[in-house]
Protein backbone atom coordinates (compact mmCIF):
# COMPACT_ATOMS: atom_id res chain seq x y z
CA UNK A 1 0.00 0.00 0.00
CA UNK A 2 1.63 3.15 -1.01
CA UNK A 3 0.36 5.98 1.57
CA UNK A 4 1.94 8.92 -0.42
CA UNK A 5 1.38 8.14 -4.32
CA UNK A 6 3.29 10.82 -6.73
CA UNK A 7 6.32 11.16 -8.93
CA UNK A 8 7.66 13.96 -7.58
CA UNK A 9 7.33 14.17 -3.78
CA UNK A 10 9.45 12.89 -1.14
CA UNK A 11 8.30 11.57 2.15
CA UNK A 12 9.10 10.26 5.57
CA UNK A 13 8.02 8.38 8.83
CA UNK A 14 7.49 10.33 11.54
CA UNK A 15 6.82 8.15 14.44
CA UNK A 16 4.10 6.45 15.96
CA UNK A 17 1.02 7.93 18.20
CA UNK A 18 1.62 7.00 22.07
CA UNK A 19 -1.58 4.56 21.54
CA UNK A 20 -0.68 3.02 18.44
CA UNK A 21 -3.67 4.50 16.90
CA UNK A 22 -1.96 6.93 14.15
CA UNK A 23 1.39 7.31 12.76
CA UNK A 24 2.58 10.63 10.93
CA UNK A 25 3.98 10.97 7.52
CA UNK A 26 6.28 13.84 6.14
CA UNK A 27 5.70 14.55 2.66
CA UNK A 28 6.36 17.12 -0.17
CA UNK A 29 3.25 16.67 -2.14
CA UNK A 30 2.07 19.95 -1.35
CA UNK A 31 5.12 22.23 -1.78
CA UNK A 32 8.64 20.79 -2.87
CA UNK A 33 10.29 23.01 -0.92
CA UNK A 34 8.24 21.95 2.72
CA UNK A 35 7.54 18.56 4.26
CA UNK A 36 4.18 18.99 5.77
CA UNK A 37 3.13 16.55 8.60
CA UNK A 38 0.38 14.06 8.30
CA UNK A 39 -1.61 12.10 10.53
CA UNK A 40 -2.95 8.58 9.16
CA UNK A 41 -5.11 6.09 11.12
CA UNK A 42 -3.79 2.26 11.75
CA UNK A 43 -7.55 1.01 11.00
CA UNK A 44 -8.38 2.41 6.94
CA UNK A 45 -5.41 4.70 6.80
CA UNK A 46 -7.41 8.12 6.93
CA UNK A 47 -5.34 10.89 6.99
CA UNK A 48 -5.38 14.30 7.63
CA UNK A 49 -3.01 17.36 7.19
CA UNK A 50 -2.05 18.31 10.77
CA UNK A 51 1.04 21.10 9.97
CA UNK A 52 1.25 22.70 7.02
CA UNK A 53 5.38 23.97 6.92
CA UNK A 54 6.03 27.17 5.95
CA UNK A 55 9.63 25.91 5.61
CA UNK A 56 11.49 24.21 8.93
CA UNK A 57 13.35 21.26 9.12
CA UNK A 58 10.64 18.71 10.74
CA UNK A 59 12.02 17.30 13.75
CA UNK A 60 9.91 15.26 16.36
CA UNK A 61 6.15 14.59 17.16
CA UNK A 62 4.90 14.27 20.96
CA UNK A 63 3.63 10.74 21.75
CA UNK A 64 -0.46 12.42 21.54
CA UNK A 65 0.09 14.51 18.44
CA UNK A 66 0.18 17.88 20.45
CA UNK A 67 3.23 19.14 20.00
CA UNK A 68 5.94 19.48 17.25
CA UNK A 69 9.57 20.08 17.28
CA UNK A 70 11.55 22.13 14.23
CA UNK A 71 14.94 23.31 13.66
CA UNK A 72 15.45 25.99 11.67
CA UNK A 73 19.76 26.08 10.36
CA UNK A 74 20.66 29.87 10.04
CA UNK A 75 24.34 29.42 9.41
CA UNK A 76 26.13 25.72 9.15
CA UNK A 77 27.33 26.92 13.01
CA UNK A 78 24.12 28.65 14.14
CA UNK A 79 20.51 27.30 14.17
CA UNK A 80 17.41 27.43 16.46
CA UNK A 81 14.44 25.14 17.57
CA UNK A 82 10.93 26.07 17.42
CA UNK A 83 7.73 24.24 18.58
CA UNK A 84 4.09 24.02 17.59
CA UNK A 85 1.25 23.44 19.53
CA UNK A 86 -1.03 21.41 17.19
CA UNK A 87 -3.95 22.29 19.92
CA UNK A 88 -3.77 25.83 18.91
CA UNK A 89 -5.78 26.66 15.58
CA UNK A 90 -3.03 28.99 14.58
CA UNK A 91 -0.54 26.55 14.72
CA UNK A 92 2.66 29.17 14.65
CA UNK A 93 6.09 28.32 15.66
CA UNK A 94 7.60 29.23 18.95
CA UNK A 95 11.13 29.95 19.00
CA UNK A 96 12.64 28.32 22.48
CA UNK A 97 15.94 28.77 21.99
CA UNK A 98 16.13 32.82 21.49
CA UNK A 99 19.95 33.92 21.62
CA UNK A 100 22.93 36.03 20.19
CA UNK A 101 26.00 34.54 18.39
CA UNK A 102 27.03 31.07 16.65
CA UNK A 103 25.56 28.26 18.76
CA UNK A 104 24.08 25.35 17.18
CA UNK A 105 20.87 23.88 18.90
CA UNK A 106 18.72 20.22 17.30
CA UNK A 107 16.13 18.66 18.87
CA UNK A 108 16.49 14.83 20.46
CA UNK A 109 12.98 14.02 20.54
CA UNK A 110 9.86 14.68 23.33
CA UNK A 111 9.93 12.74 26.26
CA UNK A 112 7.66 9.54 26.52
CA UNK A 113 4.75 11.69 29.05
CA UNK A 114 4.89 14.91 26.75
CA UNK A 115 5.93 17.38 29.18
CA UNK A 116 9.20 18.14 27.83
CA UNK A 117 11.54 18.33 24.73
CA UNK A 118 14.91 16.97 24.60
CA UNK A 119 17.38 18.93 22.86
CA UNK A 120 20.90 19.21 22.40
CA UNK A 121 22.99 22.42 22.45
CA UNK A 122 26.84 23.95 22.69
CA UNK A 123 25.33 26.84 24.23
CA UNK A 124 27.20 26.34 27.68
CA UNK A 125 30.79 24.95 26.27
CA UNK A 126 32.94 23.46 23.80
CA UNK A 127 30.68 19.90 23.61
CA UNK A 128 27.02 19.29 23.06
CA UNK A 129 25.00 18.59 26.00
CA UNK A 130 21.49 17.46 26.41
CA UNK A 131 18.62 20.00 28.37
CA UNK A 132 15.23 19.36 28.90
CA UNK A 133 12.74 22.19 27.47
CA UNK A 134 9.39 22.16 29.89
CA UNK A 135 6.64 22.75 27.37
CA UNK A 136 4.47 23.95 30.15
CA UNK A 137 7.11 26.60 32.30
CA UNK A 138 8.82 27.33 29.26
CA UNK A 139 12.01 26.36 32.00
CA UNK A 140 15.00 24.97 30.68
CA UNK A 141 17.56 22.57 32.83
CA UNK A 142 20.55 20.16 31.75
CA UNK A 143 19.90 16.69 31.48
CA UNK A 144 23.66 15.46 30.33
CA UNK A 145 26.56 16.89 30.29
CA UNK A 146 29.61 14.72 29.27
CA UNK A 147 33.54 15.78 28.10
CA UNK A 148 32.41 14.72 24.78
CA UNK A 149 29.69 15.41 22.64
CA UNK A 150 26.24 14.29 24.00
CA UNK A 151 25.13 12.74 20.59
CA UNK A 152 20.89 11.72 21.44
CA UNK A 153 18.82 10.60 24.38
CA UNK A 154 16.17 8.91 23.64
CA UNK A 155 13.41 6.99 25.78
CA UNK A 156 11.78 3.41 26.64
CA UNK A 157 8.12 3.97 25.75
CA UNK A 158 7.06 4.26 29.27
CA UNK A 159 9.99 6.56 30.53
CA UNK A 160 11.15 3.90 32.60
CA UNK A 161 14.64 3.82 30.60
CA UNK A 162 16.69 6.59 29.15
CA UNK A 163 19.54 5.84 26.83
CA UNK A 164 22.58 8.44 25.87
CA UNK A 165 24.70 8.01 23.43
CA UNK A 166 28.42 10.54 23.76
CA UNK A 167 30.57 10.71 21.41
CA UNK A 168 34.00 10.13 22.97
CA UNK A 169 36.69 10.93 20.48
CA UNK A 170 34.58 8.93 17.68
CA UNK A 171 33.25 5.84 19.59
CA UNK A 172 30.15 6.56 20.51
CA UNK A 173 29.47 5.46 24.47
CA UNK A 174 26.19 4.25 25.32
CA UNK A 175 24.35 4.37 28.78
CA UNK A 176 21.07 2.86 29.54
CA UNK A 177 19.43 4.63 32.71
Amino acid sequence: LDLTPGDELKAGFLGWSADGQHFYLTSTERDQKSFDVYRYAVSGYDRELVYENPGFQISDISGDGRWLALDKPRTSADSDIYIVDLANDDHEPVLITGHSGNIQYGSYGFTPDNKSLVYGTDEHGEFTQAWGYDLSSGDKSVLLEAPWDVSYVTYSPSGRYQVSGVNADAKTEVTLS
